[in-house]
Parts: structure tokens; C-alpha cells; sequence
């Protein structure tokens, strides 16, 4: 599935939420309350950006969305009393529960983003992680293949010079020089 999710998390989100937004329905708040004061509830709770009708799911709008204010669905049943949403996940507080919120910005808000299920977001942050091991084995291959380079000419020098091979001596500095020049520069 996605990167699990603490209920600290969580409530730290719906807290937010709740002081940041002003809801489309009032007594949705209640639930929202509920939700943040019963972690045993609030850990099945998984954010998300699907319909899950099929399934237990609360979807919660702020007055800036143009979604419904409040639905509550549990197998493909519908309804818009925030009591017997409440009721039910009092009744059946290990169910799994999905909940969708609307507000303005929430797909630039990284407290949300943090919280829902998105295989394409999580597929982006795990090629950056990528591209990030990438160029740090890149580096160090590269710093290993110079360490190796520097190593076979200076051994180079030292059996030119064992062999008294002035030429072969003058044109191996010349490229270690060259080779450190080019280093530095780097």
C-alpha cells in the first residue's frame, strides 16, 4: 500500500484543519473531534484522493470547496447525518475508514500531502530518492576510479624510473600534472 501513516500524524492534521478551515457543515466538526480524541479510531483512518464507496468512507468539505459539506458511506450506502457516522465508528471502531477532505490548497498543502495515499506522488519521492543514491554512487565511483587512475600512474613513474626510462618517466609526470590540473580545476 503507502508509507504508513502515526496517528499523531494524524490528529496533528485534523487539528489544523479544524482551526485553519471553516467546514460546510458545523456538525461535521464533531466527528472531526471524535476522531482526534479516540486514537484507536483515528489509527484505521487512512487519507485519501479516491471515492472508496464501496467502502466505510467520510468525505469533509470546507465552505472554499465546491464539493458536498458532508457524505458518509458504508457499502455503497450514503448518507449525510454526521450522527450515524459517529454512531457506526463507535459500533465498529477497528473497521477500516477512508476520509477525504476538500479544501482550497490542499494539493500544495505538505501536511495533506504527507497524509493520503498517492502512488504517483509516492513514485515521485522515491525516484528523487533515486536520483539522490544516484549521483552519490556516481561520486564516489568516480572519486574511486580517480584514487585508482593516480595510483597506476604514480606505480607507472616508479618503474620508469626503476627501468631508467627517461622519456617514458617525462611523459608520465606530464600527464599526472595534467591529471591534477584537471582535478583541481573540477
Amino acid at each position: 500500500m503507502g508509507r504508513w501513516v502515526s496517528t499523531n500524524e494524524k490528529r496533528f492534521f485534523l487539528k489544523w484543519f479544524i482551526k485553519t478551515h471553516r467546514l460546510k457543515r458545523v456538525d461535521s466538526r464533531y466527528l472531526l473531534d471524535y476522531l482526534i480524541k479516540n486514537s484507536h479510531i483515528l489509527d484505521h483512518v487512512q487519507f485519501t484522493e479516491k471515492n472508496m464507496k464501496s467502502e466505510k468512507m467520510i468525505v469533509i468539505s470546507s465552505t472554499q470547496s465546491d464539493e458536498p459539506g458532508f457524505e458518509y458511506y458504508n457499502n455503497h450506502r450514503k448518507t449525510t447525518d454526521v450522527s450515524r457516522a459517529v454512531s457506526d465508528l463507535m459500533e465498529h471502531p477497528t473497521d477500516k475508514v477512508y476520509l477525504l477532505v476538500h479544501f482550497y490548497g490542499k494539493m500544495l498543502n505538505h501536511r495533506y500531502l504527507n497524509l493520503i495515499e498517492n502512488p504517483a506522488l509516492e513514485n515521485t519521492r522515491r525516484y528523487k530518492k533515486y536520483e539522490e543514491y544516484a549521483k552519490d554512487a556516481t561520486k564516489i565511483l568516480s572519486h574511486s576510479l580517480d584514487e585508482n587512475k593516480l595510483q597506476r600512474l604514480r606505480k607507472q613513474i616508479d618503474q620508469a624510473l626503476d627501468r631508467k626510462d627517461k622519456k617514458l618517466f617525462n611523459k608520465l609526470v606530464e600527464e599526472l600534472k595534467q591529471y591534477e590540473q584537471t582535478e583541481q580545476n573540477a
